[in-house]
């Protein structure tokens, strides 16, 4: 059955707007100073590691350590900016900022959608 109260279009029909990659590879290139081979190995590493650095943060977190949060994601959000995961980057970025207001609330929604963010880069960086 159509609802055409929603001037004439049914659910299926309703575009969704494309979402951005949540890697920019031009600007992940161009923070290795546009060498390639560079920048293939930071994303090798940041593959490598990726998921032990969310595991760490999230141990910290559960743990209550707000210095330790503080401390690995201001590394972890440097490295996710350095292969062109702004997006990942600004979320361990705001994570890191409520580490240091110690607020654990915050940081526990930022863990959800650091990991789901994270998936996402991982999903594309696989292809590089």
């Amino acid at each position: 059955m159509h609802n055409t109260e929603q001037g004439g279009r049914t659910p299926s029909s309703r575009s969704h707007p494309k979402r951005k990659p949540s890697v920019d590879r031009v600007a992940g290139a161009e923070n290795c100073v546009g060498d390639l081979a560079l920048y293939k190995e930071a994303v090798d590493y940041f593959a490598a590691n990726a998921k032990n650095m969310y595991h760490r943060t999230q141990a910290a977190v559960t743990a209550g350590d707000h210095g330790l949060v503080h401390r690995i994601t201001h590394r972890e959000a440097s490295l996710a900016a350095t292969v062109g995961a702004a997006r990942l980057s600004r979320i361990i970025s705001t994570l890191s900022k409520e580490a240091r207001a110690r607020n654990i609330g915050a940081q526990k929604n930022l863990l959800i959608e650091y990991k789901i963010e994270l998936a996402r880069v991982i999903a594309e960086i696989s292809s590089v």
